[in-house]
This record gives C-alpha cells, sequence and structure tokens, in this order.
C-alpha cells in the first residue's frame, strides 16, 4: 500500500508555524507537525518549549483511544528550552492526546500510532446482503430513467454546455444532476462528483477543463432535489427496515449517476471516474463497490462506515439515529442490522479499481477510524493510496494539497488506460 506525505510538513519553517493552533494557553510549548502526526517507537510525538526561565516545568501526556477510553499518562520535566520528545509503544489505532505545561492546557488534538492500514472493522454483513444488493439494483435496472435535459444558458459558453438533467430512480423517485460536457465533437472522460449532506451542486466556470464531462449528482430529497419544508433527517429517515431507510434508495441513486455518466455519447467509456468528499465520499466508494464501469475514484473524509464504533467515537449521527430508533421502538439489534445493509465498511471489497483517501486527523465528523473501517477492507492488492492532513478537520477540500494529489491521481491512471 501506499502513503503520500506532505512535503510541506517535512520543512523545519513550516513545522513551528503550521503548529501554533496546538499552543497552551500560555504560549510555553506547541506540538510539532512531522511524520503527519502518524507516529511509531522510532517516530516520537515532539513538543518545542520555550521562554519558561529556569525553573523546572513538568509537561505531562495524557492519552485516550479515539472512543475516549483512557490509555495512560507520560510526564517529562522541562529545565530549559528545547524539543521533549514523547514515544509510544501501543496498539495501532487513533489516539485524543491531552498535554499540559505546568498548569497550561493545549488544545486537544488526534495522533495516530502504528499504521493505520492496520485499524481492523469486521464486516457485519447479513447473511442476505449480497442478494438484498442484486435484487435492488435489478430493480433499478427496470426503472426508465427518462433522462430530461434543460440548458442552463447563464452557466453554459462556446467551450461547454451545462444542462439540469431530472431523471427517475429506484421506487420512482425523482432524482436529479448538473451536467457540464463539451460543445466540440470527442471522447471525453467523465468526473461524476458526489455531493456532500444536504449541498447543492456548484456550477463550475465553463471554460474550466474544457476536456472534461462533468456530473455533479443529487441523490434524492437532496441538492436540485430539495423540499425545503422537510427537515434534513437523511440519517433517520426510514429506520425501520433495510428496504426503507433512506440510504437504501440514496445507493442506488448513485449508480443512476453513473448510467447518466455513461449515456452521454460523448463519454469515454474507459475513463469514468467519481470523487467526493463526506457523505459525497461514501457515495463515492459505493459507486465503486456497486458499478464496474467506474475506473478509478478519489474520496475525502468518507461517512457513512462502521456504524457501531462510529457511535462510539463521534457524537453525529449516533445522537440523532439512537435516539429516532428509542422514540420509533427500534431495539438496538434490528437498528444495527438495519445499517449493516448501507454500513460502508461492508461493500469495499468488492472495489478493484485505483483509490485515492484524503482524511483529516482533527476531523471530528468523520474520524479517522471510521474512514479506514472502508479503506481496509478494499482488497489489498488493490491500486489503493492514502494522504492526511494533520492539522484539517472535516473540510480537506480547502487544503491546496488535496486538489493537488487528486488532480495528479486522475492524471496517472488516465495515463495508464
Amino acid at each position: 500500500m501506499k502513503r503520500i506525505l506532505l512535503t510541506v510538513f517535512a520543512l523545519g519553517a513550516a513545522l513551528t508555524l503550521s503548529a501554533q493552533t496546538f499552543q497552551c494557553a500560555d504560549p510555553y510549548a506547541k506540538a510539532l507537525v512531522e511524520n503527519d502526526w502518524i507516529l511509531g517507537k522510532d517516530k516520537p510525538l515532539r513538543f518545542e518549549v520555550k521562554d519558561i526561565g529556569q525553573k523546572a516545568v513538568e509537561l505531562s501526556v495524557k492519552l485516550a483511544t479515539d472512543k475516549g477510553e483512557p490509555v495512560g499518562e507520560w510526564k517529562r520535566s522541562v529545565s530549559k528550552d528545547g524539543i521533549v520528545p514523547f514515544t509510544f509503544d501501543l496498539p495501532d489505532g487513533f489516539y485524543r492526546v491531552d498535554a499540559t505545561l505546568g498548569k497550561n492546557p493545549l488544545k486537544r488534538f488526534v495522533i495516530g500510532i502504528g499504521d493505520p492500514e492496520k485499524v481492523v472493522s469486521v464486516s457485519d454483513k447479513a447473511d442476505d446482503f449480497d442478494a438484498f444488493w442484486k435484487r435492488s439494483l435489478r430493480e433499478l435496472a427496470a426503472v426508465d430513467p427518462q433522462y430530461r435535459l434543460t440548458e442552463l444558458p447563464e452557466h453554459s459558453n462556446d467551450v461547454r454546455k451545462a444542462y439540469r438533467v431530472d431523471m427517475m430512480s429506484w421506487d420512482g423517485e425523482p432524482i436529479s444532476a448538473l451536467l457540464m460536457e463539451p460543445v466540440k465533437e470527442g471522447k471525453f472522460p467523465v468526473y461524476v462528483n458526489y455531493l456532500g449532506y444536504n449541498c447543492d451542486p456548484w456550477y463550475e466556470d465553463p471554460s474550466d477543463n474544457p476536456e472534461t464531462i462533468k456530473v455533479w449528482l443529487c441523490t434524492r430529497r437532496q441538492g436540485f432535489n430539495r423540499n425545503l419544508a422537510e427537515p434534513a433527517d437523511f440519517t433517520t429517515r426510514g429506520l425501520e427496515s433495510p428496504e426503507t431507510y433512506y440510504y437504501h434508495g440514496a445507493f442506488l441513486d448513485v449508480v443512476r449517476g453513473i448510467d447518466l455518466a455513461c449515456s452521454r455519447p460523448k463519454a469515454d467509456l474507459a475513463r469514468i471516474y467519481a470523487e467526493g468528499g463526506s457523505q459525497g465520499g461514501a457515495f463515492t466508494l459505493i459507486a465503486a463497490a456497486l458499478d464496474k464501469r467506474v475506473k478509478a475514484i478519489a474520496t475525502f473524509v468518507p461517512f457513512l462506515s462502521d456504524y457501531p464504533d462510529y457511535f462510539q467515537v463521534a457524537s453525529w449521527p449516533g445522537n440523532e439515529i439512537l435516539a429516532a430508533a428509542k422514540r420509533l421502538g427500534i431495539s438496538d439489534e434490528a437498528l444495527y442490522r438495519t445499517l449493516s445493509y448501507v454500513d460502508v465498511k461492508n461493500f469495499t471489497d468488492r472495489i478493484h479499481c485505483p483509490v485515492l483517501m484524503g482524511f483529516g486527523l482533527q476531523d471530528d465528523t468523520c474520524p479517522p477510524h471510521t474512514n479506514f473501517a472502508g479503506y481496509n477492507n478494499i482488497p489489498a492488492d488493490t491500486d489503493k493510496s492514502w494522504i492526511c492532513f494533520p492539522l484539517s478537520g472535516h473540510h480537506v477540500e480547502r487544503e491546496p494539497g488535496w486538489n493537488r494529489a487528486r488532480d495528479e491521481f486522475f492524471a496517472r491512471v488516465s495515463h495508464t488506460r
């Protein structure tokens, strides 16, 4: 497996500057960003301590698992300016760090220890999981998409035209997409973009990426399909059964987005790609798992994976899902059985196309543990790699390094085909 490190974090001047977020309340010390904060016995967590005078001060570091279980406390006496290292011989995984210099606490942060690819999230597929999805895909295929294109002149020019596409999906649900494609004749790669939770498509400058077809898919009740009178309660909608749960239908909408991509006369079917973050990151993994027409994917901070652990590592959406299940009288056993049919980690063993994943180590919405739950179940012989952004939270799309790595990834896989 391959891991991509950001060179900015390997430069000494950048280390100090980038870590200022993690200073003490009184700025005596800061954690240094290095080793992409994936640490080990030979890769310590280091603190830069300065301006404390001659009096010795104690630096204390407490670790807990990402589920909040205390692991231990390590202490060092600091008597002058310098670098204070802490090494940990702990199981592979992600840990919460609380550090205190004297009486001055640092902001809590997360580190990785060991190899994230050894974080195990065991499949909990029901016996009929494969049959359930085979039947669902067959039902989707029986629905005529009835594509209806409406040109959007304000987002079009003589390079590319923009269209709103309305279509039908599983269970007779209307969904839609934003489509942009070149005016000139030819065959072009298609990039299907999957959207974050309750997000809208964004309108790309039609002169940008002139040699590409782009699709921004809006799953049921989201994006162009949003009903403003309805709550955005997608994670709790239809919890009564796997059949009625929102993400059953939404995952089938994901495949309908690939149907749209492949239906375009100018589409190069050897270069159908998918990308997205958060909910869109989950959809991206699902696209590759359910549809072999997808040739490569770039996903970041993927959502909806490893529900049993997810609900212990992060507060949302577990708090809402568990509360809804209680109101509906759904037992824990029945709830987790329903969720297992739409748990991303249970799909990713089907993925065999190239994969790039980005994650933010400080993400408390889709924490790293849940990102690797799906990633680590992708077969080991697959062309897959990940990139860590140590200081980033949930919005990895704001990291220039992600956009650069994604573009280089797609250029590489496109060149090799």
